[in-house]
């Protein structure tokens, strides 16, 4: 066992040396914000593979503020360095523009200007959904960003012509392929949603009835990344809940339905499991091979996998920090705090998985007390 003494001493050593190299960072460069790095003990350290000791810490900080565009809403990553902002300009038109996190760089895209804003970015960067206002009605239209939002993006392509029909915003499955959104349709004169689920690489769109409806209000609906499984997330007479089912032959069959938010955090992990939040932030996975679930974490106020589903970040509003840990078969291991001070942040994982991008200013999910970050958004680079 260790002596507490010379494992007091030790502390106090990291502390000294840790506490020397911020100020060092802080008076070389005005482009660092200030930042919480946790170090864990020599016990803490032996409870946890090797691997996630030496992952789970927080390196640099970048706050997102300057250019003109701090205000912005500020979509995800175009790739592993550049991420894309959305702002709108004096005129009322919006624009996008492509921004080193770093700051080297600030250009505007090549995308049509519009009233309407975009809606979401794909996982992979590469392509804006965008709705788009005519004298006809709304469209759903994809936009090729490009390689790192270079101007050979390609035009855009019309996934929805009756978008005004949509329920609730379009989401993408995790490796970028397929969008997927709700929709109404009327048959025999009843209003019915379906889901809808567009497939990028075949330029196709196929719809699904929902077997069994039975009246719900739909609100935003999830993808597996071979499309053949969704989740959608509706509220009936006050309960609020999530379905889970199969996508075959024009049909989803639902598998199991929780309580949840209507609107609330879900994504698919490897497989067709899925994690979400019910009650008060409570992190679940569903796996619907053995038709069962099990608790992840507690306190959660928004959560993101990592774009090979190996890593969760999720915030936890109790401690008030942003947690990372490594999502291995349906457990978590190795959670470690990364950064302390908000509540309830928004989170996008960079496409190689060694960057965060946090919103303070969102909430992903409704919260049992008020938020009151007001923060600029900032960039955490893991090491």
């Amino acid at each position: 066992m260790t002596d507490p003494r010379r494992r007091d001493l030790r502390r106090t050593a990291a502390s000294v040396l840790l506490f020397a190299a911020v100020a060092l960072a802080a008076g070389c460069s005005g482009t660092f914000a200030s930042k919480t790095i946790v170090i864990p003990d020599e016990e803490e350290r032996a409870s946890s593979p090797d691997k996630l000791g030496d992952s789970f810490e927080a390196g640099a900080i970048f706050k997102l503020a300057g250019k003109g565009v701090e205000a912005g809403d500020w979509l995800g990553w175009l790739d592993a360095d550049s991420l894309l902002v959305a702002y709108r300009g004096r005129d009322g038109m919006i624009r996008l523009s492509s921004a080193d996190y770093r700051y080297e760089t600030l250009r505007t895209l090549p995308v049509p200007e519009s009233k309407a804003g975009p809606e979401s970015l794909s996982p992979d960067g590469r392509r804006v959904a965008w709705e788009a206002w005519g004298d006809d009605g709304a469209k759903l239209l994809l936009r090729d960003v490009g390689k790192n939002g270079s101007e050979d993006g390609g035009a855009s392509v019309q996934v929805d012509e009756k978008a005004g029909d949509r329920l609730g915003e379009p989401s993408w499955s995790g490796d970028g392929r397929y969008l997927a959104y709700a929709k109404k349709t009327s048959a025999a004169g009843r209003a019915k949603p379906v889901l809808v689920v567009y497939d990028v690489e075949r330029a196709v769109s196929n719809e699904y009835e929902i077997a069994d409806w039975s009246g719900e209000e739909i609100g935003s609906v999830r993808v597996s990344d071979d499309g053949t499984a969704a989740a959608f997330f509706f509220s009936s007479d006050g309960f609020a809940g999530v379905k889970l089912g199969e996508l075959a032959d024009g049909t989803f069959r639902e598998w199991d339905e929780f309580a949840s938010a209507r609107d609330g955090l879900g994504e698919f992990a490897s497989g067709h499991r899925f994690v979400f939040t019910v009650g008060k932030g409570s992190l679940v996975l569903y796996d619907p091979e053995h038709a069962s679930t099990v608790t992840l974490a507690e306190r959660v106020s928004g959560f993101r996998l990592s774009p090979d589903r190996e890593l969760v970040a999720y915030s936890d509003y109790g401690e008030e920090a942003i947690i990372v840990a490594k999502l291995q078969g349906n457990n978590l291991l190795g959670a470690r705090p990364i950064y302390r001070g908000l509540r309830s942040p928004g989170l996008l994982w960079s496409p190689d998985g060694r960057k965060l991008l946090v919103n303070g200013r969102n909430a992903t999910v409704p919260m049992p007390s008020e938020s009151t970050e007001g923060d600029y958004p900032f960039v955490i680079e893991l090491k």
